[in-house]
């Protein structure tokens, strides 16, 4: 036997489960990828041609010896992305989250910062 529930109850219960479910992470709002010229190479073939790639895209930020994917927008200040991922490390066994930052320079080409020591780029925009 099927019950009547009301419209307003309908859309209550609806209310309460779009409520408790997860918010979804935000996507970086990075249009393409890019990297540098042997990161653009291994991002159009998937061939590795040297131990110097860089490759940003919004799903993930890579080099020859690691990566950081799953990559969540934490915040924005000021143009400059405050990015979660999980990260590896050649050799390494585990992911260990990491909080970084991306920024957009002038020319449209990209700098990954994951402290003072390391940065990437300038990353251009792949073809």
């Amino acid at each position: 036997m099927c019950a009547f529930v009301p419209d307003r109850l309908l859309g209550t219960a609806l209310l309460a489960v779009t409520a408790a479910a997860p918010a979804f992470a935000e996507r970086l709002p990075i249009d393409g990828a890019y990297g540098n010229a042997e990161g653009c190479e291994f991002h159009r073939t998937g061939r590795i041609v040297s131990d110097m790639q860089l490759l940003l895209t919004p799903d993930e930020v890579s080099s020859f010896a690691s990566a950081c994917d799953g990559l969540t927008l934490a915040g924005d200040k000021d143009g400059v992305l405050e990015v979660d991922g999980l990260c590896r490390e050649e050799g390494e066994s585990g992911a260990v989250k990491t909080r970084f930052t991306i920024s957009r320079n002038p020319d449209a080409t990209y700098m990954v910062n994951f402290d003072e020591l390391s940065v990437w780029g300038p990353l251009g925009k792949c073809p």
